[in-house]
């Protein structure tokens, strides 16, 4: 596993437990283009897909992949839960 650079900020938490789960994006802009966060989000799919491929035994982690798009699709036909900004705290709200 790669070290941590120590400066960087955290952008996304992401809580979860067996009843509900919950994510923060800090809302101040990272980067100049969102298309950025496109980028971010499928490097974190493949990262979820490998462990789910490695806890699975499977050396094909292309299907859970495939899994991952579908509930990324769904969520974005018919949101789930309403949407609330988060700004870290002591950031001017």
């Amino acid at each position: 596993m790669p070290e941590v650079d120590e400066e960087l900020e955290t952008i996304l938490t992401i809580k979860s437990g067996r009843e509900s789960s919950q994510v923060q994006v800090f809302t101040s802009p990272v980067w100049e283009d969102p298309f950025a966060w496109g980028i971010v989000f499928v490097d974190a799919m493949r990262i979820l897909a490998a462990a789910y491929a490695e806890e699975e035994g499977a050396t094909d982690s292309q299907p859970y992949l495939e899994r991952i798009k579908e509930g990324l699709e769904a969520e974005y036909k018919t949101y789930t839960s309403p949407i609330t900004p988060v700004k870290p705290s002591g950031a001017p709200q």
